[in-house]
């Protein structure tokens, strides 16, 4: 690796806990823990058929949808305090509908190619799972619930947060994290 950075914990939250998933699969021992925070896992194992079929067609599903109609849908499902809400308003508001219709598109597509290449994606070093209680992102808490059970991760209940639990209660992610990293 060219960072030669050693003892790297990561920390993925939604879609940069799928990326860190890979990074993890193709790099086994370069983390010493993972941390996930609205994420689900990778593992094939863990999705239907139908739920692989509607991530590879995101961006059309998402295009039926007027703009200010998904960036609603977006804002709700994601933050619900004040300051996530704004966050994630401003993140939305970056994009114009086609350019945010094709990057969804296009990282579900991708999420949808990882799960199917029906690889372990087994953190053998601790990990932990963050999920807000409010999350609506698709099925983040069933994933999370499941997750824990079949493979023992402690998983963390951030009262309150939606599917940004990091910018709903940042504090209490915060706490989480540094507690989780004084133990390695």
């Amino acid at each position: 690796m060219i960072e030669q950075i050693p003892h790297q914990v990561l920390i993925g939250q939604s879609m940069g806990g799928y990326v860190s998933q890979c990074f993890m699969e193709k790099y086994p021992k370069e983390a010493i823990g993972f941390i996930s925070i609205d994420c689900a896992p990778l593992n094939k194992r863990y999705v239907s058929a139908l739920e692989l079929w509607l991530l590879k067609r995101t961006e059309a599903m998402y295009r039926a949808f007027p703009w200010k109609t998904l960036k609603k849908l977006g804002i709700e499902g994601c933050s619900k305090t004040e300051y996530g809400i704004k966050l994630t308003a401003h993140f939305l508001n970056t994009y114009t509908k086609n350019e945010y219709c094709k990057l969804a598109g296009h990282g579900y597509q991708v999420l949808a190619q990882a799960m199917e290449q029906n690889l372990e994606y087994k953190q053998n070093f601790p990990t932990i799972l963050i999920c807000g209680t409010e999350d609506q992102a698709g099925s983040a808490k069933s994933y999370n619930k499941r997750w824990a059970k079949r493979e023992g991760y402690p998983l963390y209940w951030i009262k309150g947060a939606g599917h940004n639990a990091n910018t709903d209660q940042p504090e209490q992610v915060s706490k989480i994290i540094q507690a989780f990293i004084k133990t390695l």
